[in-house]
């Protein structure tokens, strides 16, 4: 249902809130270097993170804290800083229950209801601009 972008931001901004090293990070979370330096200039840029006082730009996740406590950053708020998305699943919605915790549920029903309205859109319907 996330896609891995949403994925990889997600356990990167546990990683930070948490304290967990760049190094386990990155052997619990497979996250390439580029990966991590493009989420942390994402999360720089849109204020989720910023740098603890006196600390400079690197790749050590202890440079780094949360603007916001875990609980008030959402996956909408990881959606839109990522330009990640959802990746609908028509076929096992099972997998979704069982594959994000809590979350499970919810996204569970995201997904029944947006392949239902999608289901319902037409591409006839649909128009695109000529300005692509």
């Amino acid at each position: 249902m996330l896609s891995l972008e949403v994925i990889k931001a997600v356990s990167l901004l546990k990683d930070i809130h948490y304290g967990i090293s760049a190094t386990r990070s990155r052997r619990e979370h497979p996250l390439s270097e580029a990966d991590m330096r493009r989420l942390l200039e994402k999360f720089l840029s849109s204020g989720l993170v910023r740098l603890k006082p006196n600390r400079i730009p690197d790749m050590r996740l202890c440079s780094y804290e949360l603007c916001y406590p875990l609980y008030q950053i959402s996956l909408c708020d990881i959606l839109v800083v990522t330009g990640g998305g959802l990746e609908l699943s028509v076929e096992d919605n099972e997998d979704i229950y069982n594959n994000y915790g809590l979350a499970g549920r919810r996204l569970g029903v995201l997904n029944q209801m947006a392949c239902r309205c999608l289901s319902d859109i037409h591409l006839t319907d649909v128009l695109l601009s000529e300005q692509r």
